[in-house]
Protein backbone atom coordinates (compact mmCIF):
# COMPACT_ATOMS: atom_id res chain seq x y z
CA UNK A 1 0.00 0.00 0.00
CA UNK A 2 2.81 2.41 0.91
CA UNK A 3 4.53 1.71 -2.44
CA UNK A 4 1.33 2.64 -4.27
CA UNK A 5 1.06 5.93 -2.35
CA UNK A 6 4.70 6.76 -3.12
CA UNK A 7 4.24 5.85 -6.79
CA UNK A 8 1.06 7.92 -7.10
CA UNK A 9 2.78 10.82 -5.32
CA UNK A 10 5.73 10.66 -7.73
CA UNK A 11 3.40 10.58 -10.73
CA UNK A 12 1.45 13.56 -9.39
CA UNK A 13 4.62 15.56 -8.67
CA UNK A 14 6.04 14.73 -12.13
CA UNK A 15 2.79 15.77 -13.78
CA UNK A 16 2.71 19.05 -11.85
CA UNK A 17 6.32 19.81 -12.81
CA UNK A 18 5.62 19.11 -16.50
CA UNK A 19 2.45 21.24 -16.40
CA UNK A 20 4.33 24.09 -14.70
CA UNK A 21 7.05 23.98 -17.37
CA UNK A 22 4.47 23.91 -20.17
CA UNK A 23 2.45 26.69 -18.52
CA UNK A 24 5.57 28.83 -18.16
CA UNK A 25 6.57 28.28 -21.80
CA UNK A 26 2.98 28.82 -22.92
CA UNK A 27 2.70 32.00 -20.88
CA UNK A 28 5.92 33.39 -22.37
CA UNK A 29 4.87 32.41 -25.87
CA UNK A 30 1.37 33.88 -25.62
CA UNK A 31 2.91 37.18 -24.52
CA UNK A 32 3.90 37.29 -28.19
CA UNK A 33 0.35 38.24 -29.17
CA UNK A 34 0.76 41.97 -28.61
CA UNK A 35 4.17 41.94 -30.30
CA UNK A 36 2.87 40.00 -33.34
CA UNK A 37 -0.20 42.22 -33.72
CA UNK A 38 2.09 45.26 -33.54
CA UNK A 39 4.45 43.76 -36.16
CA UNK A 40 1.54 43.17 -38.56
CA UNK A 41 0.17 46.69 -38.02
CA UNK A 42 3.56 48.36 -38.44
CA UNK A 43 4.59 46.26 -41.47
CA UNK A 44 1.17 45.80 -43.06
CA UNK A 45 2.08 46.75 -46.67
CA UNK A 46 5.30 44.69 -46.72
CA UNK A 47 3.50 41.67 -45.25
CA UNK A 48 0.69 42.03 -47.79
CA UNK A 49 3.31 41.99 -50.59
CA UNK A 50 4.95 38.89 -49.09
CA UNK A 51 1.61 37.06 -48.71
CA UNK A 52 0.60 37.88 -52.29
CA UNK A 53 4.03 36.76 -53.55
CA UNK A 54 3.75 33.44 -51.69
CA UNK A 55 0.38 32.66 -53.26
CA UNK A 56 2.35 31.59 -56.35
CA UNK A 57 3.96 28.72 -54.42
CA UNK A 58 2.41 25.28 -54.04
CA UNK A 59 0.49 24.51 -50.87
CA UNK A 60 2.54 22.68 -48.23
CA UNK A 61 5.66 24.70 -49.01
CA UNK A 62 7.55 25.97 -45.96
CA UNK A 63 10.35 28.53 -45.75
CA UNK A 64 12.97 28.90 -43.05
CA UNK A 65 16.35 30.53 -42.49
CA UNK A 66 19.21 28.26 -41.50
CA UNK A 67 20.26 29.23 -38.01
CA UNK A 68 23.66 30.51 -36.97
CA UNK A 69 26.00 27.67 -36.13
CA UNK A 70 23.51 24.99 -37.19
CA UNK A 71 25.29 24.32 -40.47
CA UNK A 72 28.70 22.74 -40.58
CA UNK A 73 29.53 24.89 -43.60
CA UNK A 74 29.54 28.51 -42.42
CA UNK A 75 28.62 29.69 -45.94
CA UNK A 76 25.19 28.13 -45.45
CA UNK A 77 24.43 30.03 -42.24
CA UNK A 78 21.58 32.46 -42.74
CA UNK A 79 20.51 31.02 -46.11
CA UNK A 80 16.84 30.97 -46.99
CA UNK A 81 15.44 27.53 -47.79
CA UNK A 82 12.16 26.25 -49.17
CA UNK A 83 10.88 22.81 -48.24
CA UNK A 84 8.43 21.35 -50.73
CA UNK A 85 6.11 18.54 -49.72
CA UNK A 86 3.74 17.85 -52.57
CA UNK A 87 2.13 14.60 -51.46
CA UNK A 88 1.67 15.47 -47.75
CA UNK A 89 3.94 12.59 -46.73
CA UNK A 90 6.30 14.14 -44.15
CA UNK A 91 9.10 11.80 -45.26
CA UNK A 92 8.75 12.74 -48.94
CA UNK A 93 10.04 16.28 -49.43
CA UNK A 94 12.74 18.24 -51.14
CA UNK A 95 14.67 21.18 -49.80
CA UNK A 96 16.38 23.85 -51.84
CA UNK A 97 17.89 27.29 -51.33
CA UNK A 98 15.74 30.24 -52.37
CA UNK A 99 16.87 33.77 -53.18
CA UNK A 100 14.08 36.17 -52.31
CA UNK A 101 14.59 39.47 -50.52
CA UNK A 102 10.84 39.71 -50.06
CA UNK A 103 10.53 36.38 -48.22
CA UNK A 104 13.74 37.07 -46.26
CA UNK A 105 12.20 40.35 -45.07
CA UNK A 106 9.46 38.40 -43.26
CA UNK A 107 12.11 36.75 -41.09
CA UNK A 108 13.24 40.19 -39.94
CA UNK A 109 9.98 40.44 -38.00
CA UNK A 110 10.55 39.59 -34.38
CA UNK A 111 9.59 36.02 -33.54
CA UNK A 112 8.87 34.61 -37.01
CA UNK A 113 10.49 31.16 -37.20
CA UNK A 114 8.84 29.61 -40.26
CA UNK A 115 6.54 30.63 -43.09
CA UNK A 116 4.17 28.11 -44.62
CA UNK A 117 2.04 28.38 -47.74
CA UNK A 118 -1.09 26.36 -46.99
CA UNK A 119 -4.21 25.78 -49.11
CA UNK A 120 -6.18 28.75 -47.76
CA UNK A 121 -3.57 30.85 -45.97
CA UNK A 122 0.01 32.02 -45.69
CA UNK A 123 1.07 31.18 -42.13
CA UNK A 124 3.83 32.99 -40.23
CA UNK A 125 4.72 30.72 -37.32
CA UNK A 126 6.10 32.49 -34.28
CA UNK A 127 7.10 29.67 -32.04
CA UNK A 128 5.94 26.54 -30.49
CA UNK A 129 6.77 23.98 -27.90
CA UNK A 130 6.41 20.29 -28.61
CA UNK A 131 6.65 17.86 -25.73
CA UNK A 132 5.69 14.20 -25.48
CA UNK A 133 2.60 15.38 -23.59
CA UNK A 134 1.45 17.96 -26.15
CA UNK A 135 2.28 21.09 -28.06
CA UNK A 136 1.75 24.82 -27.81
CA UNK A 137 1.91 27.14 -30.83
CA UNK A 138 1.13 30.67 -32.06
CA UNK A 139 1.62 33.01 -35.00
CA UNK A 140 -0.18 35.14 -37.56
CA UNK A 141 -1.69 34.25 -40.92
CA UNK A 142 -2.97 35.89 -44.06
CA UNK A 143 -6.32 34.27 -44.92
CA UNK A 144 -6.57 34.10 -48.71
CA UNK A 145 -10.38 34.19 -48.49
CA UNK A 146 -10.41 36.75 -45.68
CA UNK A 147 -12.22 34.44 -43.23
CA UNK A 148 -10.89 33.02 -39.94
CA UNK A 149 -9.26 29.59 -40.28
CA UNK A 150 -7.64 26.84 -38.28
CA UNK A 151 -4.11 26.89 -39.68
CA UNK A 152 -2.25 24.64 -37.26
CA UNK A 153 -3.15 21.66 -35.12
CA UNK A 154 -6.87 21.15 -35.72
CA UNK A 155 -7.48 21.40 -39.47
CA UNK A 156 -10.93 20.21 -40.43
CA UNK A 157 -12.57 21.32 -37.18
CA UNK A 158 -15.18 24.09 -37.02
CA UNK A 159 -14.58 27.44 -35.38
CA UNK A 160 -17.21 29.04 -33.14
CA UNK A 161 -17.52 32.76 -32.39
CA UNK A 162 -15.76 33.49 -29.10
CA UNK A 163 -15.78 37.12 -27.90
CA UNK A 164 -13.82 39.15 -30.45
CA UNK A 165 -12.36 36.01 -32.06
CA UNK A 166 -13.17 32.41 -32.95
CA UNK A 167 -12.22 29.19 -31.18
CA UNK A 168 -12.27 25.43 -31.25
CA UNK A 169 -12.20 23.45 -28.00
CA UNK A 170 -11.88 19.67 -28.12
CA UNK A 171 -14.49 17.45 -26.49
CA UNK A 172 -11.98 16.50 -23.81
CA UNK A 173 -11.28 20.20 -23.06
CA UNK A 174 -7.51 19.50 -23.10
CA UNK A 175 -6.92 21.08 -26.46
CA UNK A 176 -7.96 24.43 -27.86
CA UNK A 177 -7.34 26.81 -30.74
CA UNK A 178 -8.12 30.52 -30.86
CA UNK A 179 -7.88 33.06 -33.70
CA UNK A 180 -8.58 36.77 -33.78
CA UNK A 181 -8.71 39.27 -36.63
CA UNK A 182 -5.91 41.86 -36.66
CA UNK A 183 -6.92 43.83 -39.77
CA UNK A 184 -7.69 43.18 -43.43
CA UNK A 185 -7.06 39.48 -44.09
CA UNK A 186 -4.58 39.17 -41.17
CA UNK A 187 -5.29 37.06 -38.08
CA UNK A 188 -3.47 36.07 -34.91
CA UNK A 189 -3.69 32.41 -33.77
CA UNK A 190 -2.67 30.33 -30.76
CA UNK A 191 -3.28 26.78 -29.70
CA UNK A 192 -2.64 24.09 -27.16
CA UNK A 193 -2.91 20.43 -28.18
CA UNK A 194 -2.71 17.53 -25.75
CA UNK A 195 -3.35 13.90 -26.72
Amino acid sequence: MRKKVVLISLILISSIVVLCILASEKSDMFKNKDRLVKEVSENYRDLEDIAVHLQDYDANTSFYLSSTGADLNSEMTGRLYAVYNTDKDPDNYREEPVESRLIRKAFELEGITEIQKADKAVVFKAGGLTEPNGEVFCGVYYALGGKPLIVEGFQGKLLKKDGIGWSYISDKKYSRYYTEKIEGKWYYYEGVAYP
